[in-house]
């Protein structure tokens, strides 16, 4: 089946669209890892955007060997691990409760579940 000119021009103008939508977010993060994998001095002078200009991996030794760096990195997977872990148990026994047709007061429990799962109350300060 052959598509019509007009059909070819826009779906030209959304690839087009597109690949602009994904180098402007893959962007940040190779300048990112650019600088970073460049030495400080010279990525201080500026001019770094895709490829380190002096390479080292020196950066990335100095911030892992902190011992502050990786206790606070210890905390953050121990927490991320557990949160999962919690989260989904206490989500699989709210479902699993909720199954039963005869459950008292299943429609008000459902609605708090549901309403609360749609409506979050987002970081607290």
């Amino acid at each position: 089946m052959r598509s019509s000119i007009r059909e070819r021009v826009g779906q030209t103008i959304i690839i087009f669209l597109l690949a602009l939508l994904c180098i402007s977010v893959i962007y940040p993060f190779m300048y990112m890892l650019a600088v970073s994998l460049n030495v400080g001095s010279d990525a201080a002078k500026g001019g770094v955007y895709l490829w380190p200009r002096e390479f080292t991996l020196y950066n990335y030794e100095v911030v892992l060997g902190n011992s502050v760096i990786q206790h606070a990195y210890l905390i953050t997977i121990s927490r991320t691990i557990i949160g999962t872990f919690v989260g989904l148990l206490i989500t699989l026994l709210a479902a699993y409760g909720l199954s039963y047709r005869n459950l008292p007061f299943r429609k008000s429990l459902l609605g708090y579940v549901l309403i609360t799962m749609l409506f979050s109350g987002g970081l607290i300060p």
